[in-house]
């Protein structure tokens, strides 16, 4: 990677090995290196692998706690997710991602393409909503309680106003 160009770095994780109901770790890799092609960046992957995120530590995540260590030294200015609940599923780690971006105005890209700043007012509010509706629904699939594929809401494109 060359010095002079930002780089996207790209956090990836799945719960379970992939039995092709979800986004795999390489197809995560792969969107957001598309992703870092497109904003004109270099980009560096943070693979967890297969790893429960449940946990209200970084515990079982050292590839999380090393990213938020390098978003603290201020080596970090833009990350990719697929979606949020790759990093995040308790308010333990939700609190300490959010405040570490905040704090270094980090700008973070998820599948919708959009980048999320958690200094403005209406990402916030977005991002909280999104963050509540992944968490029920991670819920619901985990638990087979409903059929997720009827879905009449993504989540992902909500737009601001």
């Amino acid at each position: 990677m060359s010095s002079d160009k930002d780089v996207l770095h790209i956090y990836t994780r799945v719960s379970k090995d992939d039995d092709g109901t979800s986004h795999s770790l390489d197809d995560q890799r792969d969107l957001g290196v598309k992703k870092s092609v497109d904003l004109k960046m270099d980009h560096q992957v943070w693979n967890e692998g297969v790893v429960s995120a449940g946990s209200d530590t970084l515990d079982n995540r050292p590839v999380l706690r090393e990213l938020l260590e390098n978003i603290s030294n201020g080596e970090v200015k833009h990350i990719y997710v697929w979606e949020r609940s790759r990093v995040i599923r308790s308010e333990e780690i939700k609190y300490l991602f959010n405040r570490e971006c905040k704090r270094k105005n980090i700008l973070v890209y998820d599948r919708s393409g959009k980048p999320v700043d958690l200094n403005d007012p209406t990402d916030q509010l977005l991002t909280g909503i999104v963050d509540q509706i992944d968490a029920t629904r991670i819920i619901v699939r985990a638990t087979d309680e409903t059929d997720l594929s009827v879905s009449g809401v993504d989540i992902y494109n909500l737009l601001k106003f």
